[in-house]
């Protein structure tokens, strides 16, 4: 939440008094991360879910490598990498 404020010039204040207009900017940031718009909405729930708690990098990669395209050269030609696309 500190960064989040930082990054647009808002004093530092506890999480505890975030509004809801800022929650939703900060989830809204790791939903557009992970493309879980692009996504089926029951894919992307657990999408979302890791991109908060892991990162959205990580959360792509987990996604690439559950959808088996780590070492399959018929899918991709490449380890999971957590680049979209």
């Amino acid at each position: 939440y500190d960064k989040y404020r930082a990054a647009r010039d808002l004093p530092l204040q506890s999480v505890l008094l975030a509004d809801d207009a800022e929650i939703e900017d900060i989830y809204r940031e790791y939903w557009d991360a992970a493309h879980c718009d692009q996504l089926p909405y029951l894919v992307a729930l657990p999408m979302f879910d890791m991109s908060i708690n892991g990162g959205p990098q990580r959360a792509v990669a987990l996604f690439q490598q559950a959808a088996g395209f780590a070492g399959n050269p018929l899918k991709y030609t490449g380890d999971t990498d957590g680049v979209w696309g």
